[in-house]
């Protein structure tokens, strides 16, 4: 639940960077970059305990964090930088579906039908809040291109999702983390190094505010929760819970942009958590 938190926090912060004229390639860099910085003094015990291991299984850790630290953040904030919240929002909220597809088609990994209708639940329960209690509402939307993108975020950060189960076991939380943002920055670095008039960044006190939020939030303390929920209840069920991440965005909306708390939203939250519950209940 803290991790979708955090990620709604993520998907405000992107739309602000979008707005201060930071860009995706660049927010993405500096996020992975303070990430980075936050973690390593607090790594590195476990970093050298570990080193032998961690060296071992620098390609898995690579894959992975080609997929999360660079593909999915880029794709993310490209598209936040090119639709509206809400329309991202909307694809996103396939994800779930996504990861359990994916689950399927590479592992053959089966879902009960218990688990199916908690995840339609819970999608009915995002509609909810993104149509505003109105299905006309939902016609009203249009897609663009940035949409597409967003559709690219899904499937990485799904991809992702299903391939820690090639986690290496013997690494420590911080350690794996590590592993798996070191090579993410050199990714994002080169690519940068590659298009440099995406890397400018003017560093007054709200970017910098910004980027360190995105940098420990949804970036250090949510990939641990995550990964640390995935190998307790495997991929399928843990994805289930990205379906909290547009009630939590209403709710900081509410906080923070000073949006008022509607039925609908209501509404929305008892539907989404329902599901939540039929589809975590599933396992046992």
């Amino acid at each position: 639940m803290l991790t979708s938190l955090f990620w709604a926090g993520n998907g405000i912060a992107g739309r602000l960077a979008a707005t201060s004229n930071i860009e995706p390639l660049a927010l993405t860099f500096w996020r992975w970059l303070a990430a980075l910085a936050f973690i390593v003094p607090f790594a590195l015990p476990y970093i050298f305990a570990e080193r032998v291991a961690l060296v071992r299984h620098w390609r898995i850790l690579t894959i992975l964090g080609a997929l999360s630290v660079t593909a999915f953040t880029a794709f993310y904030y490209y598209a936040l930088s090119l639709s509206t919240a809400i329309n991202v929002t909307l694809v996103a909220a396939t994800m779930p579906a996504a990861i359990v597809g994916l689950s399927w088609l590479l592992f053959r990994e089966t879902v009960t039908s218990r688990a199916l209708i908690g995840m339609l639940v819970a999608f009915i329960g995002v509609v909810a809040i993104i149509a505003r209690g109105d299905v006309s509402v939902l016609w009203e939307l249009g897609f663009n291109p940035g949409d597409l993108v967003a559709l690219g975020a899904v499937f990485t950060w799904a991809l992702y999702s299903v391939l820690l189960r090639y986690r290496p076991r013997e690494l420590h939380s911080l350690t794996f983390l590590t592993g798996i943002i070191l090579p993410g920055v050199i990714i994002n670095l080169v690519v940068l190094l590659i298009d440099a008039d995406s890397v400018s960044v003017t560093f007054n006190w709200s970017n910098v505010a910004l980027i360190a939020y995105v940098g420990l939030f949804p970036s250090v303390l949510a990939y641990v929760f995550f990964n640390s929920g995935v190998k307790a209840v495997g991929a399928n069920i843990s994805g289930q819970f990205g379906y909290l991440v547009p009630l939590f965005a209403a709710f900081l909306a509410v906080a923070i942009l000073g949006e008022t708390f509607e039925t609908y939203h209501f509404i929305g939250m008892t539907v989404i958590f329902a599901g939540l519950y039929l589809a975590s209940r599933s396992r046992t």
